[in-house]
């Protein structure tokens, strides 16, 4: 019986661990990325990566406290519910390590890398984005990346799209460096209102705010 129990609990263990580490990869020049985006509740030593429940949650530790945490909401794209994660900053640079072993959270740098492969800043956009999902100028996907129009959360927990005629029309995810007083980012635009081409660019977000996590590897 007590055998039967512990093969009952490797199993268990390595589900789990398949089900937090095993992800689908595209090879875009020099780099592997994931295909999808960091789905994760434990650092990398196993710790719990702290549960914002609500909106009240999501403020008090986030602007707060500043400790780690991430918030999870349900969205629909193309009419189809898509579980989303959502980190903050202090998730980012815990050095417990947020991303899964043999991957990292993409410095500014490394994005700036993946514009400039795939033909910069007004061209890279098309060919990052997901096939559909989007509100307008859908994506190609030819890198394989398929970034999906998931925008962010704000200092209060709610979810934020630019207004609700623009629904689904930018993408965000954290890197991992700071940049002009925030936390570094990459954004996937619709398109961009001067240029009508999609927009691919790195930025900066607040600290406390929740972004989505796709991750390079090592």
């Amino acid at each position: 019986m007590k055998k039967l129990i512990t093969i009952c609990l490797l199993i268990t263990l390595l589900y789990s661990f398949k089900a937090q580490t095993d992800y689908e990869t595209t090879k875009i020049g020099n780099q592997i990325w994931m295909t999808e985006n960091l789905n994760i509740d434990k650092f990398k030593n196993g710790d719990k990566i702290f549960y914002a429940k609500n909106e009240k949650a999501w403020k008090k530790v986030t602007n707060d406290e500043k400790k780690p945490a991430y918030f999870k909401l349900t969205i629909k794209i193309d009419n189809k519910n898509l579980s989303c994660y959502f980190y903050n900053w202090y998730a980012v640079i815990d050095t417990r390590g947020l991303a899964p072993l043999g991957w990292h959270i993409p410095t500014v740098k490394e994005y700036d890398q993946l514009i400039a492969t795939l033909g910069g800043q007004y061209y890279a956009g098309n060919k990052l984005k997901s096939k559909s999902g989007w509100n307008e100028n859908f994506g190609t996907n030819s890198s394989g990346f398929n970034g999906l129009p998931i925008s962010y959360i704000n200092y209060y927990g709610e979810y934020i799209e630019p207004s609700s005629f623009y629904e689904h029309t930018t993408g965000t995810w954290w890197a991992s460096d700071k940049r002009y007083g925030g936390g570094g980012s990459f954004s996937l635009k619709a398109s961009d209102n001067a240029t009508k081409y999609p927009n691919a660019m790195t930025y900066m977000n607040e600290y406390y705010e929740g972004l989505a996590i796709r991750c390079v590897k090592d």
